[in-house]
Parts: C-alpha cells; sequence; structure tokens
C-alpha cells in the first residue's frame, strides 16, 4: 500500500518542480522577471492614450498585482502600469474599459475576472507606454536560447 502512495507523492514532487522552471531550467521567478525587465527595457515614453483594434485585445500578461503587457495586435503591444489589483496575478481573464476603442491612462480600469470583489470595482490604469517590440524580441533572444547547464 505505501508504493501507490509514494509513486503519487514522487509525481506530485516532479510536476510541482516541473512548473517552478521553464524549459530552457531557469527558475520560473527569474524568467518572469527577465521577461519584465526586457519589456521596461524596451518600453518608450509614457503615453496617455492607445487604440485598440476592433475594440478588443489581442493578448495579454501580467507580472504581479500592478503591471500588465497588452497586446492590440501580435506586434504591438502596451506596458500598463495599474493601481494595486487583487488578483490580477492569477486572473484567466480580464476586462479592459475604453471609450469608443481608445484605452486612456487614468480613465480606463483593468478588471481582473476571478470572481473576486475586487473584481467588481476595477483598477485605475495609471501609466501606458508603447513597448518596442524588435527591441524586445532582441532583448530575449539570449534567454529563449538559453540551455540548462
Amino acid at each position: 500500500m505505501k508504493t501507490p502512495t509514494l509513486l503519487i507523492a514522487s509525481g506530485l514532487a516532479l510536476a510541482l518542480t516541473a512548473c517552478a522552471t521553464t524549459a530552457a531550467g531557469v527558475p520560473r521567478e527569474q524568467a518572469e522577471a527577465q521577461t519584465l525587465q526586457a519589456y521596461r527595457d524596451a518600453a518608450g515614453d509614457p503615453v496617455n492614450h492607445f487604440n485598440l483594434v476592433n475594440r478588443s485585445l489581442h493578448s495579454w500578461v501580467s507580472f504581479g498585482t500592478e503591471q500588465l503587457v497588452l497586446y492590440t495586435t501580435p506586434s504591438r503591444a502596451f506596458l500598463v502600469q495599474v493601481a494595486q489589483c487583487p488578483g490580477l496575478d492569477f486572473a484567466q481573464a480580464i476586462r479592459v474599459t475604453d471609450s469608443m476603442g481608445q484605452v486612456q491612462r487614468n480613465f480606463s480600469r483593468v478588471y481582473a475576472l476571478d470572481n473576486s470583489p475586487i473584481a467588481e470595482i476595477g483598477c485605475p490604469i495609471t501609466s501606458i507606454q508603447p513597448v518596442n517590440m524588435e527591441k524586445f524580441r532582441q532583448l530575449q533572444a539570449p534567454f529563449r536560447n538559453a540551455r540548462p547547464e
């Protein structure tokens, strides 16, 4: 009876270890920090707004509860700072308010759709910076090509 329990425990430990590292063997927290830093380094000067294509987002990536990257197309992204937004780091979906397709600093809000009470309030966008995607890809290249030692 102890063998199946041991196998299950071993399997769970292996699965958790796999979740904690990337394919290149880099700890997930380190990989996320490197990615966020690459976005910051590739971000331009702050802007007051950006336009959504067809009034929708293409995709998004969150970094904790105060920063996320919003993609309007696969090649156009914005580094966005929000006021403390509980649930953003684990949200499976988000909603961003806009005015006629325009997302505006200090006016638009991000909603982390996670069934929490804060999701009904939303988090105001406090900063928007366009990301130079060519520069971002160049900054990320060494990390994508990294291999475990």
